[in-house]
Parts: structure tokens; sequence; C-alpha cells
């Protein structure tokens, strides 16, 4: 039972999120060794001295609040039956401090209008040239208009499957099982609506998923992989396409499209942002 427990905490976080944990644990572990504190288990000073060691060499909170949620996590892992130190007063008192002398407010991305979404999405196809266009490129042409269509987020967006969406008359619906505030099982549901004209997002996310199928040796493959490319043929890889090299490539592609805002304000919660904003107007 109890190595069930310790399966059931590891299994509790996403595998980004693992990473960043050890990130931070790393991070606290040097930090202890230079200054002779004790590891674990740890005292709520030692947490409290190291958050407020972060934000003196960085630009802002230098990652207190993440800090803080990895600390606590190894804690609870290795000594469950101990009051956490990170939930102490001193440690709320520490990061209430930390957030009034070093808190940027933070710079939102521009909101990426409705016309402006079909400008990209027609940069992206090459106007529409769904079967001549780069896979890598008609990839980042479905993925936006998934994004918008169903005002999702990017992390949202790289963990579907080509299993989670479905064809529903003229429509597309999409299964995401994961999000920022529900976790695996807690499934949401959302429709991009079928439209009428060239830059139908329907037509763009099928024809991409019809030759993302073409390829990919696996059944179920995620929606929106890497790529490789060798001797003209493209490889999808078993993990989902990176924040970077689809922000990289989606900025390209801004640029290209001529939007109405400088290119430079865009992001990937572009998307998102400009798909409520039309929605409320």
């Amino acid at each position: 039972a109890e190595k069930a427990r310790l399966l059931n905490i590891e299994n509790s976080l996403a595998a980004s999120s693992g990473k960043k944990y050890e990130y931070w644990w790393d991070r606290f572990s040097v930090f202890c060794d230079e200054n002779g504190r004790q590891k674990m288990p740890f005292s709520s000073l030692t947490v409290s001295v190291f958050l407020s060691h972060l934000p003196e060499s960085a630009d802002g909170l230098g990652g207190a609040d993440a800090a803080r949620a990895a600390l606590g996590y190894y804690f609870s892992l290795s000594h469950p039956e101990q009051p956490n130190p990170t939930n102490s007063e001193d440690v709320k008192l520490v990061l209430r401090g930390l957030k009034r002398r070093f808190f940027i407010p933070v710079c939102k991305k521009a909101a990426l209008s409705s016309d402006d979404f079909y400008k990209v999405i027609a940069a992206a196809t090459d106007n529409a040239k769904f079967l001549k266009v780069p896979l890598c490129k008609l990839r980042l042409a479905a993925q936006v208009s998934l994004m918008f269509c169903t005002m999702s987020r990017f992390e949202e967006s790289a963990e579907l499957r080509c299993s989670q969406i479905s064809k529903d008359k003229g429509d597309l619906v999409v299964n995401f099982k994961k999000g920022k505030t529900y976790q695996f099982g807690e499934a949401r549901q959302s429709v991009v609506a079928g439209q009428p004209g060239l830059f139908n997002p329907v037509t763009v996310i099928s024809a991409y998923t019809d030759r993302l199928k073409s390829v990919s040796k696996v059944a179920d493959c995620l929606l929106f992989p890497a790529l490789r490319s060798s001797a003209g043929k493209d490889a999808v890889l078993d993990r989902p396409a990176s924040y970077e090299s689809v922000l990289k490539q989606f900025k390209a592609v801004v640029v290209e499209a001529g939007v109405t805002a400088d290119p430079s304000s865009y992001g990937l919660h572009s998307m998102r942002r400009g798909a409520v904003t039309s929605a409320v107007n």
C-alpha cells in the first residue's frame, strides 16, 4: 500500500511539471550545500531563506511560487506525517513580502482578431494549397485554427490525440482530457463550427489530419506531433511539437500574413484572447 501511495503521488504530476519540480529541487540542494543547511527534512526557516534568495538574482519574483510548490511536493513525498514547512506562516509572510517588492505586471499578448486569424491561415496554407504546403506549416494552420475556434490554450491542444476529435456533420467535436484547472477524467468538450468560405477551419483541420494519418505509423498518434523531414519524407515523432518551435513558426507566419498590430506583440495565447474578445464583442 505504501508503494502504491508513492506511485500515485508520482503520477499526480504531468511530465512537464515533474521536470520543473526537479529543477527547483536541484536549485534548493545547491543552496543548502553552499550555506550548510539541511536538505531533508528541511525547516520553514530554510524554505523562507531560500525563497528570499531567489529574486535577488532574477528580474522579478524569481519563480518563488513554483519553488515553494516543488519543495512542498517533495516534503510530502518523504515525510507525510510531519507538518509541511512550506505551509508555515513564516513562508506565507515571506511570499507576501516578495510579491509586494518584486511583482512585475504580466505583459499580455495582443488579441488576434477574426480578420487577422484568416490572414494567418491564408499565409500558413499558402492560400488553401492543403496538399502542397509543407506538413509542418499545415500543422501550424490546423493548431491555430483549433486553438482559436475552441478558445483553448497551447498546452491543451498539445495534449490532444487524433482519437479526441471527431466529425459531426459539418463540424468537429474536440474532447479535451486535460487543461489548466482540471485533471484527466474531467474532460471538457468543444466544437469547431463549420463556416462558409475558402478558409473553413474544419476543412483546414481535416486536410491536416488526413495528411498526418497518411505518414504516421501509429493509428492514434498525437494530433500536433513534432515532425522530422528527411529526403523529402516526413516522419512523425512520439512527442508534441514544442512550445518554442510552434511559437517561432507562428511569429514567422504572422509577419508573412501582414496582420494589423505589431507582429512582435502576438504569441500563442493570442488565439485564446482574440477568440474570447471577438465572442464578447
